[in-house]
């Protein structure tokens, strides 16, 4: 199965990328309250295994990266939070961190390329707009 073939494919690509052993990954799961064994994590790699939802979840916060990058449904392993986190501390009005919030998760929805182009977009609408980045 294809997304069997990206989780596998993905979650290899970014462990390497993070520097982390099999092992390394259990024992970062398990940070989550989430315990597998390195041959689970060995067999979703290879496409023999798949993972339950909850390990999904641990996987997510433990490469920092987004579920929908994992399925194979975005080219963007960002985590989806940073931008959310980012928006909620740089604007002050509930209102308008609600507004914003919704743009991001219809952005985030959108196929790879047209999340370039709608990204493209504000950067230009907001090219003379300083904003101090902000990361928690």
């Amino acid at each position: 199965m294809v997304i069997e073939v990206k989780i596998g494919s993905r979650l290899y690509e970014l462990r390497k990328k993070a520097d982390m052993s099999q092992y390394d990954l259990v024992n970062r799961l398990a940070d989550y309250g989430i315990s597998v064994r390195q041959s689970h994590i060995s067999g979703i790699e290879n496409g023999d295994s798949k993972p339950s939802l909850d390990m999904l979840v641990g996987l997510v916060y433990s490469l920092d990266t987004n579920a929908d990058y994992l399925l194979g449904l975005t080219d963007d392993p960002r985590p989806v939070g940073l931008m959310a986190k980012t928006v909620a501390k740089v604007v002050n009005d509930d209102a308008q961190r609600a507004i914003l919030r919704e743009i991001v998760a219809r952005i985030s929805a959108l196929p790879p390329e047209s999340q370039q182009y709608a990204n493209d977009l504000l950067a230009r609408l907001f090219s003379n707009v300083v904003i101090e980045h902000v990361v928690t």
